[in-house]
């Protein structure tokens, strides 16, 4: 930024990964910039096509595209997760829930929810995932305790 003497700009391709300094301070802070996701990731026309956008420590964001008619199977994962949805229509299974997601629709989901998707269209939609220690936590906990995580809903209780 002109004028800002302790932020350094870079002028790599849209979609890399690019570090900034603040505060006169020699750490670097790791950022992903995409202009625009929609021409970054083209919809496929037939299957399933995903693409990781960041993964660090802290979180893994992946933009996936399903063709009309696509499903991914019901599954359950060990960390939080957020769905965005960018493009296309749904039907979203959350647990014994079903329900319709289309572009804007967003999604928690704590761990451990089951959950699939079946595209009715075309479909475009951002998973970020949580992969900070509570995760990880509960991912040990997973692993040593997994009578508490039957393939029911039920909650992890710490």
């Amino acid at each position: 930024m002109p004028g800002v003497p302790w932020v350094r700009r870079h002028t790599r391709p849209a979609g890399q990964t690019r570090s900034i300094l603040r505060n006169k301070k020699e750490d670097s802070v790791d950022y992903t910039f995409l202009a625009n996701l929609q021409q970054e990731f083209a919809l496929p026309e037939k299957g399933i096509l995903s693409r990781v956008l960041h993964k660090d420590e802290h979180a893994n964001v992946t933009c996936s595209a399903l063709a009309a008619g696509e499903e991914l199977s019901a599954h359950s994962a060990p960390t939080p997760a957020v769905l965005y949805f960018l493009e296309g229509e749904a039907d979203v299974q959350l647990g014994n829930d079903t329900v319709h997601a289309q572009l804007g629709s967003f999604v928690y989901m704590p761990p451990m929810l089951p959950h699939g998707i079946a595209a009715r269209t075309a479909l475009r939609m951002l998973l970020v995932q949580d992969e900070g220690p509570a995760a990880n936590r509960t991912l040990r906990e997973r692993m040593l305790h997994p009578r508490r995580f039957s393939t029911g809903i039920e909650r992890f209780q710490p």
